[in-house]
């Protein structure tokens, strides 16, 4: 069914933008009604147009996992702020601003 509604999404845009905008509009509507697995595969159908690096809702899940892993490894390891920002591949003031907000 879903390979049906991008296949009917695509056909009724006109052009690249028209198609990449009402296909990610397709993957906000599944993402709010919380259809996991449907999502998987509207993402892997529409890779062409859509690029997840580009979603509001893939950057704060990356941001909020890259503040849970420097915490990590602050919390539990003996690694420098500068040794945390190079693993994490963050700046110094990053680590620094999240080791105060431990200590608050």
């Amino acid at each position: 069914m879903v390979e049906t509604i991008i296949k009917e999404v695509i056909a009724a845009s006109k052009g690249d933008f028209s198609t990449e905008r009402h296909l990610q509009q397709l993957w906000i509507l599944a993402n709010l009604r919380n259809l996991q697995s449907e999502i998987n595969v509207i993402m892997e159908s529409i890779a062409k147009w859509y690029k997840k690096e580009r979603d509001p809702f893939y950057q704060q899940g990356k941001e909020e996992k890259t503040l849970e892993v420097v915490k990590s490894l602050l919390l539990n390891t003996h690694h420098t702020v500068a040794e945390i920002a190079s693993l994490v591949n963050v700046s110094e003031d990053f680590v620094r601003m999240v080791k105060k907000s431990l200590h608050s």
